[in-house]
């Protein structure tokens, strides 16, 4: 298990029956991320779109033959070589369709600490709530790195080149603007887990201690 020396995570939540749900339910709330008090956390920012040129290399990437290439081009670009207009229509519906996933995905928020004065003040309700602790093991979902890691803390965030994320495949984009924050936030030490859905309640990742 990565990160073997995290055992526990912590999440603070405040006096209400929202908070007595998760013991009577045994289950969480996902919040979608326009939740967050940061409106600057998740949002895409977008510097390059997906190119033709990109468009061409993920198909041979994906090993497509040089005919079903030159179909392509012929069908579905223009003699100036860019996009035709039902072509373009459909790129920018991809574009779109990714903005929304990323807008509709469910995160639940967790702390690597139990004790912070400015957390308690923030998330408890002036220090009337509580802090659960949740068993991090590798055989629950806490202790998997894929799906629940620590946040990045960094001066500026991320901005997206989708051509990149569409060649690479490798989920380094998306887990770059699901988990970056403002540096102002580090005292929070978060750890983040993903759902597909947001707003929305999920069974317990792993056991309450």
């Amino acid at each position: 298990m990565y990160y073997p020396h995290i055992t526990e995570l912590y999440m603070y939540k405040p006096p209400n029956c929202y908070t007595l749900d998760i013991l009577r339910k045994c289950r969480l709330w996902a919040a979608k991320p326009e939740r967050f008090n940061d409106p600057f956390d998740c949002d895409l920012e977008i510097s390059v779109g997906i190119t033709e040129d990109v468009m061409l290399e993920s198909m041979r990437q994906r090993g497509d033959s040089e005919s079903a290439i030159d179909e392509y081009k012929k069908s579905k670009l223009g003699a100036d070589g860019k996009f035709a207009p039902e072509e373009q229509r459909r790129v920018d519906n991809l574009v779109q369709e990714l903005i929304e996933e990323n807008r509709n995905m469910g995160v639940l928020c967790l702390s690597e600490v139990c004790d912070s004065i400015l957390m308690w003040s923030h998330y408890t309700e002036n220090h009337k709530g509580v802090c659960f602790e949740f068993i991090r093991a590798e055989d629950n979902d806490f202790g998997d790195l894929e799906l629940c890691s620590p946040v990045k803390y960094d001066r500026h965030y991320p901005i997206i080149d989708l051509g990149q994320m569409l060649l690479k495949q490798d989920g380094e984009t998306f887990e770059s603007m699901m988990k970056t924050k403002s540096g102002d936030w580090a005292y929070e030490k978060e750890w983040r887990l993903i759902t597909k859905e947001g707003d929305q309640e999920c069974p317990l990742p792993g056991p309450i201690s």
